[in-house]
């Protein structure tokens, strides 16, 4: 990243994770210790929590290749490690699936069947892919941040204990208080905020021709919502911690009342 040292790189990943990522200092730096230990983290917490943004902000940050895959029951080790395909000219290429990347995201990777989840295993322990006898390398810097619910067990295969072992740390994601909640700007803001790493790649974008509607969505999200009635968007958040792990509401929950309101303000404009 061009600092003057390891450790001034480092600060300035934490930096930007911080002003993105918002009560979850915790978190951020015990993930960011893995990546820089070479090791593998399992996130765990419930939905809504910034276990996806961390991770696609750490990738920003770092300005390297992330893939997301969406684990599910019908997922085949094929999907995860790539295929073998016959071309027009009848010969065989080799077509890499999405674990080739620096970081990725195995999101929920507890709702595949052990079968898929084991194709991961050669890959988080030797860093390398065989399909078809033919080993293939992956990037230095491959890292696999897993996530999984820990208060939904239905239609999931818990990880087994081979698996579990390739992971350096788990790493807990909860809440975040209430302060950094009255910041966060939810799924239904920008999902980075201003001066955060991905402002370079949000300028070009604000740039291209846009269609009427995508334009008309960014203004109505833009609006605020007055500090006096930040209390009503709260208190579904704040009921969902207390019964959360009982299967309570998840933080997104208290977040979409407040893109209603933005966007009903925007209509009335």
């Amino acid at each position: 990243m061009g600092g003057a040292s390891p450790a001034d790189d480092a600060r300035r990943v934490v930096e930007a994770l911080d002003h993105v990522v918002l009560g979850q200092a915790a978190a951020t730096r015990e993930a960011l210790v893995c990546l820089l230990a070479r090791g593998h983290v399992l996130l765990e917490g419930v939905p809504g929590t910034a276990k996806t943004l961390l991770v696609r902000t750490l990738a920003l940050a770092l300005d390297v290749k992330f893939q997301r895959i969406q684990f599910t029951p019908d997922l085949m080790p094929a999907d995860i490690t790539g295929v073998t395909l016959l071309t027009g000219a009848r010969e065989f290429t080799f077509r890499p699936g999405p674990i080739f990347a620096d970081l990725v995201l195995a999101d929920e990777i507890n709702r595949a069947p052990a079968k898929t989840q084991a194709a991961l295993l050669e890959a988080m322990q030797e860093r390398t892919v065989t399909v078809d006898g033919i080993g293939y390398p992956l990037s230095a810097t491959f890292t696999v941040f897993a996530t999984q619910n820990p208060v939904e067990f239905e239609g999931t295969y818990p990880l087994p204990e081979a698996e579990l072992d390739r992971f350096m740390m788990k790493v807990l994601v909860g809440y975040p208080d209430a302060v950094a909640e009255q910041g966060d700007p939810g799924p239904h803001g920008d999902g980075i905020r201003g001066g955060s790493t991905g402002d370079v790649r949000r300028d070009a974008r604000d740039r291209r021709p846009r269609a009427g509607t995508t334009a008309r969505r960014r203004r109505g999200g833009a609006r605020r919502v007055a500090d006096r009635r930040v209390h009503h968007r709260d208190r579904p958040r704040h009921t969902g911690r207390g019964f959360a792990h009982a299967g309570g509401q998840p933080a997104r929950g208290g977040v979409a009342p407040e893109g209603g309101a933005r966007g009903g303000a925007a209509r009335r404009a």
